[in-house]
């Protein structure tokens, strides 16, 4: 099966006409600056629009940069069946601008309001009505949770999987194909495969409908953990204190006001090192509802580390979380272990992030090590390194660190707007399968 799936996808890769060309703003005749507000938008004011941020640190340190405004809600959806106690998700062999290897497997809809309310004139996304029609009889798993809070200013995307096992007809599109949970997560440990917002919809999706006997014992333990309660409560305490007692805010401002930035015809550039700049780019993709458009994608200058701390305590697996504010965000978030950007500096690390290094440079302590994609509809070629270890030893964890088991990370994505993107793809793309399906 494996096999058919990566035949599948470089079938589709080979076959679709990709043209993606750096451009001047000058040569759009949609997209434009508007120098009386400092800020990149549209003719149509829809879709998103690029402004100035401000982030002031407790020291009173400064950054600044260009962020994404989008203040809509889209869609990222899979729709799921059940076989044998096994989920199985109804994937899409999707193209999006900035992809690194231009196809990833996506949800079964990935689509933002302007795209469903046809603000580009394009055609409706396929299979829009099965998610416009869900009731709650149907879906298992409906929650809005927020995106990348370092390059969006408070958006959110409504996370949704609705389960039907009478879609067998679904399977006639070439463009989609059913895919088991145990292989997606197989294919998670190739890098660029599986794509953003197929992660972040799947990390939501309730274990209680899989056979339990395909769990290792560590992860099924940790799911239903009997800690969780306690662990909620320890959870929502740090983050009040961390809230209540924080200065830290963001401000709005146009685009001309921010220091050490320009904005020129071909973009918008930091002078000092910085993770991004902003590009505008001329784009022609057949099979999609529109073909040819230009847009702004961010352009990372490298790659981040996300990671995870794992350890073993009474036959049960804790997750090592942090809990952090960022630019974007509207309140702290609960972040992966380590969130190590492109531009940081190594004399900046802190004592987990020194452990997490230690045991990163030891093969036997690695449980997963890939490099995975950002969105590729804002983010042009952005791939972070995403790496989960194991440690043995006993930790001292600083403030904003906690020790928590799956299951209580399960149960705050399904409840809460807390987890962040890069903690919720990390989850994901955990194997908490034993060596054979079944």
């Amino acid at each position: 099966m494996m096999n058919n799936i990566l035949k599948w996808v470089h079938e589709k890769s080979k076959n679709t006409n990709v043209d993606i060309r750096a451009t001047k703003l000058s040569n759009s005749n949609f997209w434009f600056y508007d120098l009386y507000n400092g800020r990149v938008i549209n003719r149509k004011n829809s879709f998103f629009s690029i402004y100035g941020a401000e982030y002031i640190f407790e020291d009173n340190f400064i950054v600044e940069q260009p962020i994404i405004i989008q203040n809509e809600i889209g869609y990222l959806g899979i729709v799921c069946k059940i076989v044998d106690g096994m989920p199985y998700y109804y994937m899409q062999a999707k193209i999006e601008p900035g992809n690194i290897n231009v196809v990833q497997i996506s949800p079964t809809i990935q689509a933002t309001k302007s795209n469903f309310t046809r603000a580009h004139g394009g055609s409706l996304p396929k299979y829009f009505d099965i998610f416009e029609k869900s009731t709650a009889n149907n879906v298992i798993y409906d929650q809005i949770l927020p995106e990348q809070s370092t390059r969006f200013y408070r958006k959110h995307n409504r996370n949704l999987i609705i389960k039907d096992d009478n879609l067998d007809n679904l399977i006639d599109d070439e463009n989609f194909k059913w895919i088991s949970y145990y292989d997606l997560i197989q294919l998670c440990k190739l890098d660029n495969l599986i794509n953003m917002d197929t992660r972040t919809v799947i990390s939501g999706m309730p274990y209680d409908l899989i056979d339990k006997r395909l769990i290792k014992t560590e992860w099924l333990n940790s799911i239903f953990s009997n800690d969780i309660n306690d662990e909620l409560n320890k959870v929502f305490h740090c983050i009040g204190n961390c809230a209540m007692f924080s200065n830290e805010k963001t401000i709005l401002k146009p685009l001309y006001e921010l220091r050490d930035w320009k904005i020129n015809d071909d973009g918008i550039f930091c002078n000092n090192n910085f993770n991004f700049d902003v590009r505008y780019y001329d784009i022609e993709i057949n099979g999609r509802e529109i073909q040819h458009w230009s847009q702004p994608l961010f352009c990372s200058k490298g790659s981040a580390l996300f990671g995870l701390i794992i350890k073993k305590v009474n036959d049960e697996y804790k997750i090592l979380i942090s809990i952090r504010k960022f630019i974007g965000s509207s309140s702290y978030e609960l972040a992966p272990t380590v969130y190590i950007e492109y531009s940081e500096s190594n004399n900046d690390k802190n004592n987990i992030e020194k452990l997490f290094y230690k045991y990163l440079n030891n093969n036997n302590s690695v449980i997963r090590d890939v490099v995975l994609s950002e969105e590729g509809g804002r983010f042009y070629h952005e791939q972070n390194r995403n790496a989960i270890i194991e440690i043995n030893e006993c930790v001292k964890l600083p403030k904003g660190y906690l020790f928590v088991s799956l299951g209580t990370l399960k149960r705050l994505i399904r409840m809460t707007q807390l987890v962040n993107i890069q903690l919720r793809n990390l989850i994901s793309i955990i194997d908490i399968f034993k060596e054979c399906e079944k």
